[in-house]
């Protein structure tokens, strides 16, 4: 248990430790009794999520102690370095306070002993989260100023805690601190800066911002860091530590929780490959499960790969699209591979779809059949709609009986009377059609008729002369005998 909340009556309103808490005249350098609540882990923005800002909070002592009141403070690296700290401005509206630490007029908020309390932006979306104020952080990604104040409402004072400078901010000639020592470097978008831990496991304070921070490539909010010793290598010293692999019974458990549950490889008009094609992962677990490291890679090349950021935990049952502007991932629209494998390589599930259908996504059906389906929805349950048969004969067929409707014939007009007709003069009958006219005419149809009348007596003759034997029997037998 990270935060206690205590609901006990108080003595003084919260009014009244915010009138305390407004006057910055009033902070005192003395350090108190106890070890001051220093700041373990911060991160400035996320790689997919501009907001993902947060401040874990460590207690190094041996009894909890009351944070009810406390405020959490920040200011750019371009604020005026003489200005003093603000908490509200002149209209009463928050300045450099990012939150304020409380939870109704008779709760308070402690911090346990040897724990730790995160703070975090709405919009970061932490589970482990202790306190998350109305509005985001807005720490800059470019450098800042955090510091941590404690308020004493029985006695009126207020007491920096702890500050952390960090990127490109400025500590020489000011006359208001900018940070302890020098500034911390800026940690990469999907890491985090960490409190530097020494070989007992406590966190090291030398009040030196760039000597008790480093950077760390995965942020682990609300989670204990280990000391890792440098392993030495004759006169070579290796400082690397190896990836951890995963064991059978992790991959297990993330392969029965995760998986693969929709892909829009061709997205239409008004929507674009480049911004909305998506790969939608989905937790069946009634667990939250961390999916920070958890890699997607399209296709056999390891170029066109995604690693999910640090500060992604899945609620049990809640859907995941991994969009293409987050991710910059490529889904071909001829067909390819989808492979989610773990931190350490191990293929969790693969997923192949063939030629993408323009506007229909790849989705994962209750039978848990995949096909494609005409309604995409990216983070929720899946919508199988298919699309409709296309028999080319049947619409051919149909096209043909298919008609216009006449228009209805106009009625008759009335029946004109009728007038007798007048006989029309007969023609004289041609009598000259088929004769001839002209001597050579006349010729002409001469000389065809003696033509026709030779071949038929050469016929006449060739056929007496051919069956003559025949002729003669049968004349033979018609002759009366004597």
């Amino acid at each position: 248990m990270v935060a206690i909340i205590v609901v006990i009556p108080l003595t003084i309103s919260e009014q009244a430790a915010a009138a305390v808490a407004t006057q910055p005249s009033q902070i005192e350098t003395t350090p108190p009794p106890r070890k001051a609540i220093i700041i373990a882990e911060m991160k400035a923005a996320g790689e997919s999520n501009t907001d993902a800002d947060f401040v874990e909070l460590y207690n190094p002592n041996d009894v909890p102690v009351d944070m009810t009141g406390w405020l959490l403070q920040y200011r750019t690296a371009s604020t005026t370095p003489d200005k003093a700290w603000v908490d509200k401005s002149s209209t009463g509206k928050d300045q450099d306070t990012k939150a304020r630490l409380g939870c109704g007029v008779q709760c308070q908020v402690v911090i346990a002993a040897k724990a730790r309390f995160v703070i975090a932006s709405p919009s970061a979306n932490l589970p482990r989260a202790d306190f998350v104020p109305a509005t985001n952080l807005g720490f800059a990604s470019t450098g800042g100023q955090i510091r941590l104040v404690s308020v004493d409402v029985v006695h009126g004072t207020t007491l920096q805690e702890d500050l952390l400078g960090y990127g490109k901010v400025s500590t020489t000639g000011l006359a208001t601190a900018t940070a302890e020592g020098t500034p911390a470097p800026m940690h990469s978008l999907s890491g985090s800066l960490k409190r530097t831990i020494d070989q007992s496991n406590e966190l090291i304070d030398t009040n030196d911002n760039v000597k008790d921070f480093e950077l760390s490539l995965v942020a682990t909010p609300g989670m204990a860091d280990m000391y890792i010793p440098p392993v030495t290598s004759g006169d070579q010293i290796n400082t690397e530590v190896p990836e951890p692999t995963m064991s059978a019974e992790a991959v297990g458990i993330l392969r029965e929780a995760i998986a693969i549950n929709e892909l829009l490889p061709d997205p239409v008009a008004p929507y674009v490959d480049a911004e909305d094609e998506f790969i939608e992962l989905y937790n069946k677990s009634d667990e939250v499960v961390a999916m920070g490291g958890l890699i997607i890679t399209v296709g056999a090349s390891k170029t066109n790969t995604y690693t999910i950021s640090s500060n992604i935990n899945l609620e049990p049952h809640e859907y995941y699209a991994v969009y293409a502007k987050e991710s910059g991932l490529t889904l071909t629209n001829s067909g390819t591979n989808i492979t989610l494998a773990a931190h350490d390589g191990t293929v969790l599930q693969s997923v192949t779809y063939l030629v993408a259908k323009p506007g229909q996504s790849w989705a994962l059906a209750d039978n848990g059949q995949w096909q494609w389906t005409l309604s995409p929805t990216p983070g929720g349950a899946n919508t199988i709609t298919l699309a409709p048969a296309v028999v080319p004969s049947l619409i051919k067929s149909v096209s043909k009986k298919t008609t216009t409707a006449k228009a209805p014939k106009p009625p008759k007009a009335a029946a004109k009377p009728k007038v007798p007709k007048q006989p029309k003069p007969k023609k004289a009958k041609q009598t000259t059609k088929n004769t001839l006219t002209t001597p050579e005419a006349k010729a002409k149809q001469d000389a065809t008729v003696w033509v026709a009348g030779g071949m038929a007596m050469v016929t006449s003759g060739y056929l007496a002369y051919d069956y003559r034997a025949s002729v003669r029997r049968l004349w033979d037998w018609a002759r009366p005998s004597n």
